[in-house]
């Protein structure tokens, strides 16, 4: 298990990462040593290490040796250990820089999770172009559930969409032009959306489906 030996000048948590803020309080609080578990693929990696970098009692970093496409061609650095140690990235925001070319030919969904982040970075030009461009005008599955439906509608996708969310964000769907359904389950064509997490059971099994199809259909093309 690699250590991070270089934190990354300038690195803060905003409002946007007080769980993480507080998890690093907690381990201090209580003279633990912090490991993270989220190594899925380049940018979660970059992510844990800025966080760990500006945790006192972080000394371990769990590294994955797995072979898959996300670790190895989702971005065009490599974050990668090296005689047991990995290297903070220290160019802005988290250091990576998205293999385009790679996402255009392999991702076949996307899902917008809910809680307070989409609010934060549905404002992000490059997010607000894979949610249209990669996505709903290729007609690829799309998921959200809860403040997730705060990106497609920013993006322009949700005019003339049936789509469930939480209430609270009621407004921010039909101001957008879609229509509001209190439902736990909703199948607008490629969009599979859900009031909150609590809706898991009604939805998530409808969204794998469309997951499925898509694959197999990628899959097919490529041979």
């Amino acid at each position: 298990m690699p250590i991070a030996r270089r934190a990354s000048p300038g690195t803060r948590l905003t409002r946007r990462a007080r769980l993480p803020n507080y998890i690093g309080a907690r381990v201090e609080e209580i003279g633990a040593r912090l490991c993270n578990h989220c190594y899925t693929s380049p940018v979660t990696v970059a992510a844990c290490l800025h966080w760990l970098s500006t945790c006192r009692d972080a000394f371990i970093f769990e590294d994955s040796v797995e072979d898959s496409p996300l670790r190895h061609e989702l971005t065009h650095e490599k974050m990668q250990a090296r005689n047991g140690w990995i290297t903070v990235p220290d160019r802005p925001s988290l250091g990576v820089t998205l293999n385009e070319e790679f996402i255009r030919g392999y991702l076949v969904g996307i899902f917008f999770s809910g809680g307070r982040a989409p609010e934060y970075i549905r404002d992000d030009k490059d997010l607000i172009r894979i949610t249209l461009v990669h996505f709903f005008e290729m007609n690829k599955p799309v998921a959200s559930v809860c403040h997730g439906v705060e990106i497609p509608a920013r993006a322009g996708c949700v005019k003339g969409r049936r789509m469930a969310t939480v209430p609270k964000c009621q407004f921010d769907l039909e101001v957008c032009g879609g229509t509001f359904v209190n439902e736990p389950c909703v199948v607008d064509g490629n969009l599979v959306s859900a009031r909150t997490y609590h809706d898991h059971g009604h939805y998530v099994g409808k969204w794998i489906a469309l997951l499925k199809e898509a694959r197999a259909a990628f899959e097919k093309a490529k041979h």
